[in-house]
């Protein structure tokens, strides 16, 4: 056989090539480990990962003792203290590539021990691919990457067992698997099947192999059968995407989180299959003809290899980013530390499926904050009244965001009401105990200040804090020096009314009386007006445009004058004082240009009258106008709010 007809295989590498295969061998997986580390940081973001979850981390040995008394609390345990490290974006990436690192190395061993025969090395490094596309969805945790890798890990160390008795083979695997989970819960069911398909395809041991993965599917069952605290569902997180139950995860359709969720759980098996399987196909495939034959893998990179890896995952990585859960979690990132614009600039990339009411709420105390909430509030998409108030008060997140905005209003015992309710329902908080600190001090009740602080002080995270203000209430109990005390202090109603089972309250009534107790509380009246236009009583806010003269407004704000404007309309024999000012011109033009299109769009019909109402949402759309004739506001045409939201009763 000359040279030209020499096989690939039986060829001796040059001093050149084995330099390059060489230096390929290295440079590869720090490429890849490389880019998907500045993919996490930069794009993924780590930090809106926390923000997310908001993990507690108590350095305590009671917090830790809490973890032990479940399946997967270990894990839980560990994910909760590398959640701490997402608060550093750049330290979050790292531990998370880490992690993805580790999970390939450990691939490659078992892959390894299937086959004698050289694998694509692209082929440990699919789940990197397959992790940076869940953690685009922003809903997976370290606590299923942990997991993961303890799975793969005892995979490997039994498929090394030298030991060929059934028995001593079965009792091993029983042992791991029981460790397996109680200390990363349902993961057991993955491990099971990757010993079970070495014993069956590698080993032809199938009885045991069969009883492997048997053992292992049926461990959780045995779990939740034996426990008063563990259901079968919390028995198998987290090898069920929905930590809120497997009925849960039947009901929905299935989203693009579980299906890559369950790709990344059934590459593993899959890949030990075909990698035993491989000889034998290859066979089967070179028997087409030459012309179909590829060649076989040689186990190492080559400049082909790595670019079309890196292409590959790039584009997959890119398609499968939910850049809608990205800037969801960044609204209530920015919120939480007051960066308004980012908010309003976060809000204008979110589409209307993902609109919802906590989005409204903070698009409107960003507003407030950046001082547009009257003139640009229907600039985004609104609905009903229970846009001027988080009311979904069934999580922990809307919670604390009423606990937040009572803060906020003067309405200190609401706040320390919803926070409580909070910490009773969903455990400690950081912002939550840092929010009741400061009502504490508001009520002047120091030593509860101190005693949230002590527990803050417990927090990995937030114990400099905490620290820092137990030595400042030793010296300033009542905090006068601090600017948002002050601020808070003279917005406090000094008298509250009945609520809960001794009466009942109107958000009118809420937002009113801080106004009685100070006149100047802008927050209050932009608010009671913002509640005005969004129940369509132009009426109360024609009444109450006087108010304006306590904060020495002159001019009347956009949305204002239109509301005004539509007032005179429906009740053109009502004399209204605005005492001293006058709707500008322009809204006067504006509104004369809407009466005109909705006139073309009663007398249209048919395909015109599509067009007219497209016209209607496209030039009027950001105006209460529009809003107040068909129920909501449309400030580009298709941005609206799109989900059911049926007003819950509220009086005037």
């Amino acid at each position: 056989m000359t040279e030209d007809t020499e096989p690939m295989s039986t060829r001796t590498p040059t001093p050149a090539a084995g330099r390059w295969t060489w230096a390929l061998a290295w440079a590869a997986p720090l490429l890849i480990l490389g880019l998907f580390y500045l993919y996490v940081w930069l794009r993924i973001d780590p930090g809106l990962l926390y923000q997310r979850e908001m993990p507690a981390f108590i350095t305590t040995v009671a917090f830790f003792r809490g973890f032990l008394d479940r399946p997967g609390g270990v894990a839980a345990y560990v994910s909760a203290f590398l959640m701490q490290s997402c608060w550093y974006p750049w330290l979050g990436a790292v531990l998370i590539t880490v992690i993805a690192g580790l999970i390939c190395l450990v691939t490659r061993g078992l892959i390894g021990a299937m086959t004698d025969r050289p694998v694509g090395p692209w082929v440990s490094f699919v789940p990197v691919v397959l992790l940076v596309m869940v953690h685009g969805q922003y809903k997976h945790l370290p606590m299923t990457s942990l997991a993961l890798l303890a799975a793969l890990g005892l995979a490997n160390l039994y498929v090394r067992i030298g030991l060929r008795s059934f028995p001593v083979r079965l009792a091993i695997f029983a042992v791991l698997a029981a460790g397996l989970d109680w200390a990363a819960g349902g993961m057991v069911v993955l491990f099971g099947a990757l010993c079970g398909v070495f014993e069956l395809l590698k080993e032809r041991r199938i009885a045991l192999g069969a009883l492997c993965i048997l053992f292992a599917a049926a461990l959780p069952f045995i779990v939740a059968a034996c426990s008063y605290r563990v259901d079968t569902v919390r028995a198998f997180v987290p090898l069920v995407p929905y930590r809120g139950g497997m009925v849960l995860l039947l009901s929905r359709p299935l989203s693009v989180q579980v299906a890559i969720h369950v790709v990344l759980l059934l590459f593993f098996p899959a890949a030990l299959v075909i990698s035993s399987l491989r000889v034998d196909l290859w066979r089967k495939v070179r028997l087409l003809g030459r012309w179909a034959a590829p060649a076989e893998p040689t186990g190492s990179w080559t400049p082909v290899s790595l670019g079309g890896f890196l292409v590959v995952g790039a584009l997959l990585a890119l398609v499968s980013f939910n850049a809608d859960a990205n800037a969801r979690l960044r609204i209530d990132y920015h919120a939480d530390h007051g960066n308004w614009e980012a908010v309003l600039e976060n809000a204008r990339r979110l589409s209307p499926e993902w609109y919802d009411l906590v989005v409204v709420h903070e698009v409107n105390r960003a507003l407030y904050h950046a001082g547009r909430l009257p003139r640009e509030m229907f600039s985004y998409p609104q609905k009903d009244v229970r846009g001027a108030l988080t009311s979904e008060q069934n999580n922990l997140l809307a919670y604390r965001k009423l606990a937040q905005l009572f803060l906020e209003l003067g309405r200190v015992n609401m706040a320390q009401h919803w926070g409580h309710m909070a910490q009773e329902t969903h455990g400690e908080s950081p912002p939550l105990l840092k929010l009741l600190v400061k009502v504490s001090v508001l009520k002047r009740r120091i030593p509860l200040a101190r005693t949230y602080l002590r527990a803050l002080a417990k927090h990995l995270l937030w114990r400099g804090w905490a620290r820092e203000q137990l030595r400042r209430l030793e010296t300033d109990p009542l905090m006068t020096s601090d600017r948002e005390i002050a601020y808070l202090r003279s917005v406090m109603v000094s008298e509250d009314y009945r609520y809960g089972g001794f009466g009942g309250v109107t958000w009118t009534q809420f937002l009113t009386q801080p106004l009685q107790t100070n006149p100047r509380n802008r927050m209050a009246f932009e608010y009671l007006m913002m509640y005005f236009m969004l129940a369509k009583r132009p009426d109360l806010v024609v009444s109450y445009i006087r108010r304006l003269d306590d904060f020495n407004d002159v001019g009347i704000p956009r949305h204002w004058e239109e509301a005004i404007l539509v007032h005179a309309r429906t009740h053109p024999d009502v004399k209204v004082d605005l005492g001293g000012r006058q709707v500008s011109p322009e809204t006067v033009e504006r509104f004369r240009g809407f009466l005109r299109d909705v006139l073309d769009y009663e007398r249209s019909s048919g395909t015109e009258k599509e067009a007219a109402s497209d016209t209607l949402a496209r030039r009027w759309g950001d105006t209460y106008f529009f809003y107040f004739t068909v129920g909501y506001s449309e400030p580009r045409p298709g941005w609206r709010i799109t989900r059911s939201l049926e007003p819950e009763g509220a009086g005037q």
